[in-house]
């Protein structure tokens, strides 16, 4: 409906999903006639807000022409945005032949998916992965830095200030609920999942939408919690329950890309977070886990570490076996070896880093490491070899810190652990 300056609606359009003109009224779909001759004095914009060329039947997009009669564009995509996608492959289909999930803003690439994936993506990867290093509540973890990650996360997955606040409240608040004292059982979790539900809603509330729709987006992915918790990792974990928000939400009558945001903060910015906190204290050094430190077994000491909680024995053993983010660690100790002339392996340098950390790990009162004490270990094993502080923690690319962050993202489960490392 488009108003007068009276109030009064000078005009009301409707479409079908594909885009074809129908009676506002009844929705019936327009005969070809009267939609070609649909007074369109107050604006020529219509369908997804385009413009639209009554006279031809068709729609400008910008990049192309559409027929709505055919949802189909009038001449071939250039781009192939989802190759990995049978839907994508069609180059004249509209949206992926979904017009209820995706609009298309400019004839070429889609709007609706890529910017709630990649606010899932942050939600995931941001909170805890060491980019917040100060303290109090900005240290990492603090309710500070998980409401800037939330924010950041909503502004990104919203294009808008109204969406990032909202953002920032969906983050803190389901943070928070951690740290209620839900009693066991089922009267406990439904406690848990109702109050999950009341977040969520009052998110969507908040951001224009329904609070129905944030509520069984947010408490359905919490009931699930339970066989989700069994998933392998972290980014496993946050996309179940991504997916489970998303298709309630659709069922109910929202949209799945804002049920699929509401499941994930719930997931990633409670459960994930508090799991990992949860396993802090829980992995104090063992005489055993010393003795193969001090003997040299290597691999024997990391599984020992693996097996009592460690989140960072993964990626020692993986540094080990040269795969994944440890091959990646691997060729930059290399690199810098041979960029400063030091005649070293990175067997050697994992045996000094192994007995490094248990020395650590032994002075250390709850038995895991802070990012700092880690960063502070590798800094001075680096150190005694002549090799730079940097050596796993600066980009090849940009000389920064991300690349530390490379574990955490991949699900390692293990915060930035190469902090404020020194550039060459």
């Amino acid at each position: 409906m488009l108003p007068a300056a009276s109030g009064a609606v000078a005009q009301s359009m409707g479409f079908t999903a594909w885009g074809a003109r129908r009676n506002p009224g009844d929705w019936t779909e327009l005969a070809d006639a009267a939609a070609r001759s649909f007074d369109a004095c107050a604006t020529n914009r219509g369908f997804t807000g385009h413009e639209t060329l009554d006279a031809v039947g068709a729609v400008h997009m910008n990049g192309r022409l559409y027929d709505p009669a055919l949802g189909r564009f009038l001449r071939a995509d250039p781009f192939v945005q989802f190759p990995k996608e049978l839907q994508g492959h069609n180059r004249y289909s509209y949206a992926l032949n979904n017009p209820l999930a995706y609009t298309d803003p400019n004839g070429y690439f889609l709007k609706g998916l890529l910017r709630p994936l990649a606010s899932i993506a942050i939600s995931v990867w941001l909170p805890g992965a060491g980019f917040w290093t100060g303290t109090g509540l900005f240290a990492a973890n603090g309710v500070g830095a998980i409401a800037a990650s939330g924010f950041i996360a909503g502004a990104v997955g919203s294009g808008s200030l109204r969406g990032a606040v909202v953002g920032a409240f969906s983050a803190a608040a389901f943070n928070g609920i951690g740290g209620i004292g839900f009693k066991e059982g089922f009267a406990g979790a439904s406690l848990k999942a109702l109050t999950h539900g009341a977040v969520g809603g009052i998110a969507s509330a908040l951001g224009g939408g329904r609070f129905g729709h944030g509520f069984i987006s947010a408490a359905g992915a919490q009931a699930l919690s339970g066989p989700i918790d069994r998933l392998g990792g972290r980014l496993q974990r946050t996309a179940a329950a991504a997916a489970v928000g998303g298709t309630l939400s659709a069922a109910t009558g929202g949209k799945f890309a804002n049920g699929a945001v509401t499941g994930a903060f719930s997931r990633a910015f409670n459960d994930e977070l508090h799991r990992q906190r949860s396993q802090v204290a829980q992995a104090p050094l063992t005489d055993e886990q010393a003795r193969l430190a001090e003997q040299g077994q290597v691999r024997e000491f990391w599984e020992s570490r693996l097996a009592s909680g460690d989140p960072i024995a993964q990626l020692a053993l993986d540094i080990l076996d040269n795969k994944g983010a440890g091959r990646l660690a691997n060729d930059r100790l290399r690199v810098f070896a041979r960029r400063h002339r030091v005649d070293v392996s990175p067997h050697e340098v994992s045996l000094r880093l192994a007995e490094a950390h248990a020395e650590a790990t032994e002075n250390d009162s709850d038995g895991l490491l802070t990012a700092r004490a880690i960063a502070r270990y590798h800094h001075e094993v680096f150190k005694e070899y002549g090799l730079p502080a940097m050596t796993f923690g600066g980009t090849p690319l940009f000389g920064a810190l991300w690349e530390a962050d490379i574990p955490y993202a991949l699900g390692y489960g293990f915060p930035h652990w190469c902090e404020a490392c020194p550039e060459e």
